[in-house]
């Protein structure tokens, strides 16, 4: 699809009629009316021609698609959408190196290199062809190393738990397969949260204690990018992340308004920045408020999913320059829908991403709480305003 018209073709039987099959979320038990046809299609033409992520930029295509379907967009604002997402999407590059074959005995071998993703696709893919989805996840995430792993600021988790919800097999392989070339194990430190002294004001810890202990002073930049730059944290003071994981108690409830909280706090002007601003913490702390009301995420996996959030919450912030706590907001003017019809209307992906997670969030745990519409009456006015996201260094700005 690498014209205008194909595009628009693609995307000629968007909404679904009635007599398409449809996508039912697991979370509501809502019918998604998206053509299962357009949508496989899409993932299908993708699933071994695009990288999963280059230098910080994830694919989310799928993602932001549903996600214009489920705030209201027309066909129209999908092709709009479409074009905004599709030239930040990297080929994956034929080589001529020849690579292991990923199996049974080798999987944990190549863990953390990019340059198995497709070697991962093709395990993982085969292994829930023969087993199924569930038990798969269950075998290879919730229970193995990749459970504790922060790699890219826990997108891959996203990306899974995303195919999860919407019953697409292809998006969980695609998931497992990025979560095992961008692992960074940080195990040890949840540990240190398993002894937590039970201290449960995730804010506070992060907007009074992180924010000035001198100890966390200093430039955090690896190989220029954010993945990098979290390694290079994690190495160097892991003892002191330890001592923060030891104080705090997290309910995840806490982390999902902790991670919209942060969104407006690095606003610059019309600027925004790319990892607290963008909506990936609170992502992500939805996607895991899915997993762990699975029947196959134990306790123990639930736990520790609940505490790698916080530590992704901790790490981000100190990587991007730890900010100021955010202002306080007026009373909300806009409502939902006019939230929503704006960031349709402007086609920006992060944007979408983040008004249909605060949706969620809202939906879940805020309807006596206005906090959620005073972020997306925040976004809302960020788009209107053709507001720009940029790295705290300002390496990149788009």
């Amino acid at each position: 699809m690498s014209s205008t018209g194909s595009i628009t073709t693609a995307f000629s039987g968007w909404p679904a009629t009635e007599s398409v099959d449809t996508y039912r979320t697991q979370a509501n038990n809502e019918t998604l009316a998206i053509p299962r046809s357009l949508l496989r299609k899409l993932i299908q033409d993708h699933h071994t021609v695009y990288h999963m992520e280059h230098r910080d930029i994830p694919n989310i295509l799928a993602r932001v698609l549903v996600g214009l379907h489920e705030l209201g967009a027309n066909q129209d604002q999908l092709i709009n959408g479409y074009k905004k997402v599709h030239p930040d999407l990297v080929p994956l590059l034929q080589t001529s190196i020849e690579k292991n074959t990923i199996a049974d005995d080798s999987w944990l071998e190549h863990l953390g290199d990019s340059t198995y993703y497709r070697q991962y696709l093709s395990f993982f893919q085969q292994k829930i062809e023969q087993r199924g989805v569930e038990k798969v996840v269950q075998e290879y995430f919730c229970s193995s190393p990749l459970l504790t792993s922060i790699g890219s600021q826990l997108q891959p988790i996203v990306h899974m738990a995303f195919g999860l919800e919407y019953d697409m097999p292809e998006i969980v392989v695609q998931g497992l397969a990025y979560l095992a070339t961008t692992f960074v194990d940080v195990e040890p430190l949840l540990e240190e949260a398993s002894s937590s002294s039970g201290y449960s004001d995730n804010s506070s810890i992060l907007f009074d204690m992180v924010a000035a202990d001198p100890r966390f002073a200093g430039r955090m930049d690896g190989t220029n990018t954010f993945h990098s730059a979290v390694k290079v944290l994690i190495k160097s003071q892991q003892s002191l992340l330890g001592m923060y994981m030891r104080m705090v108690k997290s309910k995840l409830q806490d982390l999902v308004t902790l991670a919209a909280q942060l969104i407006p706090c690095t606003q610059q002007a019309h600027r925004l920045d790319w990892f607290l601003g963008g909506g990936q913490l609170l992502a992500s702390a939805l996607a895991i408020q899915f997993l762990v009301q699975q029947p196959y995420v134990d306790e123990d996996a639930a736990k520790k999913l609940v505490q790698l959030q916080f530590l992704a919450t901790m790490c981000t912030y100190v990587v991007q320059g730890r900010p100021d706590r955010p202002p306080s907001h007026d009373t909300p003017c806009q409502t939902w829908e006019n939230c929503a019809s704006a960031v349709v209307q402007s086609g920006d992906p992060k944007s979408i991403l983040i008004m249909q997670s605060l949706s969620k969030a809202q939906q879940l745990f805020g309807e006596q709480d206005e906090g959620y519409l005073q972020v997306a009456n925040f976004i809302a006015g960020f788009v209107q305003a053709d507001g720009a996201w940029c790295k705290t260094d300002e390496r990149s700005v788009r």
